[in-house]
């Protein structure tokens, strides 16, 4: 088919993707619900490797930085929870009580 113009000559499977081929793929793969499907869909596929290796690294760089926000956010919340925080809590749920 258009391997050729990659100067790729071996199996169908193991072709190189272009530079708009990873662009494409980012594009698809940001898109909420049905690019994460077809970016679960890519990693488990087995009809490019060199796409399912990209849709692999892909989906571990979200688990990495969904890991980091998570991270983020308990080392904000306990920040935020110190004995100051406890005081405006206590006010706040005061006033709360008398409404």
């Amino acid at each position: 088919m258009g391997y050729k113009r990659f100067g790729y000559d071996g199996p169908k499977e193991f072709c190189p993707l272009s530079a708009w081929g990873y662009l494409g793929y980012s594009i698809v793969f940001m898109i909420p619900v049905i690019g994460w499907a077809i970016l679960v869909y890519c990693a488990l596929s087995s009809s490019n490797i060199n796409r399912r290796s990209y849709a692999r690294s892909y989906l571990l760089a979200i688990f990495i930085f969904l890991l980091l926000l998570i991270l983020a956010g308990g080392a904000i919340y306990a920040y935020c929870m110190g004995p100051q925080a406890q005081r405006v809590l206590r006010t706040l749920n005061t006033l709360m009580y008398f409404l």
